[in-house]
């Protein structure tokens, strides 16, 4: 398979993942749709980039904007949330890979997970 087509199809994987986690999440909001308690999308984002590195940044920020532009129904609001989810899982998996020795592949030894 083409290399970028491969890229591409992970990052619309990633994409799609986080989304459906994301309206599952928001079912345990109070009020419903807004803040939960629970947010699995930041642990799919942590760990698509942490295998699969930063070059997947695309598929976070996709997933995030769509699923907060669902809610806010502003395109301004949901770039910059998406933004923030964006950053916030580049510097948790730069964070784990290089300051707490997690290594390049971190999934590799049950011990580093």
């Amino acid at each position: 398979m083409d290399p970028r087509l491969r890229g591409l199809l992970q990052i619309l994987g990633i994409a799609a993942t986080y989304f459906a986690a994301a309206k599952l999440s928001l079912l345990l909001a109070i009020p419903p749709g807004y803040a939960t308690p629970v947010w699995p999308p930041a642990g799919i984002a942590l760990a698509a980039l942490m295998r699969g590195g930063p070059r997947l940044w695309p598929a976070i920020f996709i997933g995030a904007s769509a699923v907060n532009f669902t809610i806010q129904q502003s395109l301004v609001a949901a770039l910059a949330i998406g933004a923030g989810n964006t950053l916030e899982a580049l510097l948790g998996a730069l964070a784990a890979r290089y300051v707490f020795g997690a290594g390049k592949d971190p999934f590799d030894r049950p011990a580093q997970v």
